[in-house]
């Protein structure tokens, strides 16, 4: 199995490593982060949802009902720390050498079936998790400001089909598609069916999106941690990678 998830996230950028997780934690990562979404939504419902990162102290992103993981406390850490033993091999073995966790980036996020969705919510659009930070207005360099980085994403609810999921176009590239670029994307592809326990992993240029349709009836809520090289800073700068 590792053989092969080391094999596919080289080529494509992208694996799926099922059942990863044990079930006994992931359901307690689910009844954490519905404990603090309920806080989010007794917060909005009286004060507004563009308070809730005050009243909580952790960063919340009303538009796309996106909290910090640093919400959970010390579980955040635990997380990160648990993804990392079920698949740091093929991530290791794709940065060339041991990876750490950017836990100011990692992230619990909410995504509510189409018809569920409060006005203020929208899905993701096309992006690339390694231009994470890229002043995408003013910096023209598009090579250099792709991040080294692996983003795994784990769904605490089933997926996919019934609850949105994530899309992805599979393949590698060097560098960042501009706005322009990420605005004009169109054609297929893939958006599997995922469940409690599954880890899909991929890599900083791998184009990705939120896939929601208007027949999903269910919401859903996943944990989503990027990696980053051991030796990385986790910023854009002067950095040379390990020779392989």
């Amino acid at each position: 199995m590792t053989v092969a998830l080391i094999t596919a996230l080289k080529r494509d950028g992208v694996a799926i490593a099922r059942g990863a997780l044990p079930e006994e934690i992931v359901v307690a990562w689910r009844a954490a982060a519905e404990a603090r979404y309920r806080e989010v939504d007794a917060i909005s419902a009286t004060e507004g949802p563009w308070v809730v990162a005050h009243r909580l102290g952790v960063p919340f992103v009303p538009t796309a009902s996106s909290l910090g993981l640093s919400a959970l406390g010390a579980l955040a850490g635990e997380i990160a720390t648990q993804i990392q033993r079920a698949v740091g091999g093929p991530m290791e073995a794709v940065m060339g050498g041991s990876s750490r966790p950017l836990l100011e980036s990692a992230w619990l996020r909410r995504q509510f079936a189409p018809a569920l969705a409060p006005p203020y919510h929208a899905p993701h659009a096309w992006h690339q998790d390694g231009g994470l930070g890229f002043d995408y207005l003013n910096d023209t360099d598009l090579v250099g400001g792709l991040l080294p980085m692996v983003t795994c994403w784990c769904p605490l609810v089933a997926c996919g089909r019934d609850a949105p999921g994530l899309a992805y176009r599979p393949g590698r590239t060097d560098a960042l598609l501009s706005l322009d670029a990420l605005a004009a994307v169109a054609g297929p592809a893939e958006a599997p069916a995922l469940a409690p326990g599954d880890v899909l992993l991929f890599t900083g240029d791998v184009l990705h999106r939120t896939h929601a349709r208007a027949h999903m009836t269910r919401d859903r809520v996943s944990v989503e941690v990027r990696y980053v090289p051991a030796a990385h800073p986790g910023r854009r700068g002067p950095w040379s990678a390990p020779a392989e």
